[in-house]
This record gives C-alpha cells, structure tokens and sequence, in this order.
C-alpha cells in the first residue's frame, strides 16, 4: 500500500472533509440548533466536539499511522499476539455499511431533485411537493436506477485508485460543496429578517433548551458530533493509514473538526436564514430539505437557481461521503483478506447490489417505507442506531485501544500522535482519555436509552 499513500497535507484533508461533511451537516444540525434554543446547542456541540470529537479523531489516525493498515487489520498489525480488533472490525463494517443505506439513496434523490428544481417540476400546491417525494420514494425501478449509478460512479473512482480517483474527485466536490454554501449564505444575508434569523441561530436561549430537556440536549450533541466526524467505524484510521510523519496528528484533527465545523455553521446560516424569511419551520431530516425548501423555493424568485444550488450542495456532501466509505471497504478488504484492489472493488460492488435488491424487496413485499411526512422512516431507524449504538460503541473501543496497556497502549499513541510538526498533546492527559472520555460517552448513551 505504501505506493498508494497521500503525500498532500492538503488532499489528505479534503479526503477527510469528504467523509465527515454529509447530510448530518445538512438537514440535522440546523434543525438541532433551533430545537436546543441556538447559542446554546452550539456551545454544548463545541464543548463535546473539543474533549470527545477531536481526541477520537486523532487516536484513530494514530492507530492507522502507526499500522499502515485499515480498522479491520490495524490492531492486529499493532497486537503482535493478534488477541484484539475483531470487534472493532466488525463494528466498523457494520457502521459503514448503514451509512451507505443512508448516503447512497440520499446522493441518488439529490441528483433527482436537483434536475426536478431546474426543470420547473414543482406546482405550487404544496401537496404536490409532497406527493413528488412520496412518489419517488415508493418508485422502486427508479429508486434502483438511481442507487446502481451512484454506486457505479462511487465504486469507479475506487477502482481507479486512492490518489488518482477518490482524491481527486472529492478535491472537487468539496471545492464545489464550499462554493455552492458561501453563494447560498450570501444570498441568505440578503433576505428579509436575517437579522431575526440570527438570532434565532446564535443567542443562547436556555429557556428553551431547559423546555426541551437537557439530556435530551447533552444526547443529540454528542451523537452529533460522533455522527458529524464519522468516528468509530474505521474511515479516520484510513485517514491515518495515508497520512505522512511530516505533521502531528493531533493538529490535523483540529483542521478536520474545524473545516466540518465550518460547514455546518455556513449551512445553518443559509438554511435557518431562509426559513425564517418565508415563514417555514425549520424542520430535520428529509422533510426538511425534499419537502419544506422545495415550498420555499417555488416562492422565492430565481427560486430554480437557489434550489439548484441546495441540492448540488446536497449532492456533493452526500457524494463525497459515499466515496469514501466505500473507498473505506475497499482498503478493509484488502487488508483483512489480502485482496489487489480490482477483486476488493468487484466484491463490493457485488455485495451492494445485494444490499440494494434486499430493501427493494422489504420495500415491495413487506411494504417496508423508506420516507414518510411524519419522519418515522427506515432511513431515520438507520440514522439513530448509529448515532446511539453503532458509533458510541466504536469510539469507546478505539479510546481502549489507545489508552489500555493490553492492546496497544498510551505511550506508543502518545509517541505516535506527537512525530511531526504542529501541536502535540501531553502525557498527563491519559486518566482524562482513558477514564473521562469513556465515561461521559457511557453515560451519556445510558441517557439516551432511558430517553427512548
């Protein structure tokens, strides 16, 4: 694999941007801002990005730079009496196969809605933005079509290569995706009540927050933040497999955390800002961005433009994601089984088309939804098992892996985290990662399941 390294500090980070920026970025973190009374959700998320986000990041790039191999070899590479990483493997193949179920279907809508936008399709009786979706969604020859070519287009770059497929194509869609956010915000700034719009984003409302309950509150930003940073299944250990010794790892992680960061305060902006301006609820989820923006568009003027631009935006974060996971799956197969790319690539393409006919099947025969109006769909489900189990799970076992002697151990992370220049973390900080972290992630999900 060492032919296939990235030697790009730059290209290793818009790689990384192109697995963290997705559809969490999108059509959660606006609607959780406002939920959670805005300033308020912002700080708690920046608190929990800060001890729990970032420190995760930068262990599971320690593990894949000190490895050179991918979450489902690492730590038997790093464990010479190989008695560690079976569950990691499969929790890291589980995570990222469910994110798949989410971004392929979601990167094949945006395609779809994108040309409906541009071509006018949209009536203005909002009953016929809704039928639209619930059409699509039940449409199972389309919604095939449309999973087969995104998975086609994602599984090529892969084939090609690291360096000269998937970096290069999510180095473009990431520019795009930051262009198509910075036009869509200015033109936010320029609608009618932005003002109240901001405030609606950026003043703490804690009467609201305490309203909506604050473990309520303390769940969905950490959930968020595991979610946002795609940590616990594996695709930062790649990251790290790629990644020279030329930089510390704790300081690309910073620039990870803060270039998703980024985005998804640009997309509150933008999304908050024009809700607020056509009187709309700023809703979560797919009814947020396939049925409540589509009404505001139609109203808007140039309303054709903007939408374009949403989904294109949708497109490339949703694109971008798919990629890389499966550029993830990719390195995981050819670690764990010593496969050449080529063989690693057809099995997978193979196995996904499995995955795709089993839900078309649950959908026909067992009438299985995938979207609904009332927002309890199979892609929800899918969202909240990982954001509950599957990456709270996997981001306790990579915290044991790097702090617990009888795996890897702190001092080869400590030393491994620290090679290069940029910022470098001390050793005291082990009870904090070992003991700390765990702890809150534990009793934070503990929380959760008392909530359901």
């Amino acid at each position: 694999m060492e032919k296939e390294r990235i030697y790009s500090r730059w290209n290793l980070l818009l790689l990384a941007a192109g697995c963290t920026i997705g559809v969490g970025n999108i059509w959660r973190f606006p609607s959780l801002a406002v939920q959670y009374g805005g300033g308020v959700f912002l700080l708690v998320y920046f608190l929990f990005l800060v001890i729990i986000g970032i420190p995760i990041i930068a262990m599971e790039m320690a593990i894949g730079r000190a490895s050179r191999k991918s979450i489902s070899y690492a730590f038997q590479e790093l464990d010479k009496e190989a008695q560690h990483g079976t569950i990691e493997r499969y929790i890291a193949y589980a995570g990222n196969f469910l994110l798949l179920a989410i971004y392929i279907p979601v990167t094949g809508w945006s395609m779809y809605y994108f040309f409906q936008t541009i071509l006018g399709t949209f009536s203005d009786n909002s009953l016929g933005i809704t039928g639209l979706f619930q059409d699509l969604t039940s449409n199972v020859s389309v919604l095939f079509l449309l999973g087969i070519i995104v998975l086609a287009l994602a599984l090529f770059c892969c084939f090609i290569g690291v360096k000269e497929g998937v970096v290069r194509v999510i180095r473009i869609l990431i520019v795009l995706l930051f262009l198509f956010l910075i036009l869509l915000v200015a033109d936010g700034l320029f609608q009618d009540k932005m003002g109240e719009a901001l405030l609606l984003y950026l003043k703490p409302d804690w009467k609201k927050a305490m309203e909506s309950g604050i473990f309520h509150l303390l769940e969905d930003a950490m959930n968020q933040a595991l979610f946002t940073l795609g940590i616990g299944v594996g695709v930062m250990t790649m990251i790290g497999k790629h990644m020279t010794k030329k930089r510390t790892i704790f300081g690309e992680a910073v620039w990870i955390a803060a270039i998703d960061t980024l985005a998804s305060f640009l997309t509150g902006v933008a999304v908050i800002g024009v809700c607020v301006a056509y009187g709309r609820k700023v809703t979560g989820g797919p009814e947020l961005v396939f049925q409540t923006l589509p009404r505001i568009f139609h109203e808007m003027s140039h309303g054709r433009v903007w939408g374009g631009l949403l989904y294109l935006v949708l497109f490339c974060a949703s694109a971008s994601s798919t990629i890389v996971l499966l550029e993830n799956i990719t390195e995981m197969f050819m670690d764990q089984f010593h496969w050449d790319r080529k063989k690693a690539c057809f099995v997978l393409f193979g196995f996904s088309i499995i995955l795709i006919a089993i839900t078309l099947i649950c959908i026909v025969i067992f009438s299985v939804k995938i979207s609904s109006t009332d927002g309890t769909t199979a892609l929800i489900g899918v969202d909240s098992l990982l954001r509950r189990w599957i990456f709270p799970a996997g981001a306790v076992l990579v915290t044991m892996g790097c702090t617990m002697d009888g795996i890897w151990g702190f001092r080869e992370f400590i030393t491994e985290v620290n090679k290069g220049d940029g910022i470098k973390i001390s050793g005291k900080v082990k009870k904090v990662m070992q003991i700390g972290i765990p702890t809150v992630i534990i009793f934070i999900v503990i929380i959760g399941w008392m909530n359901l």
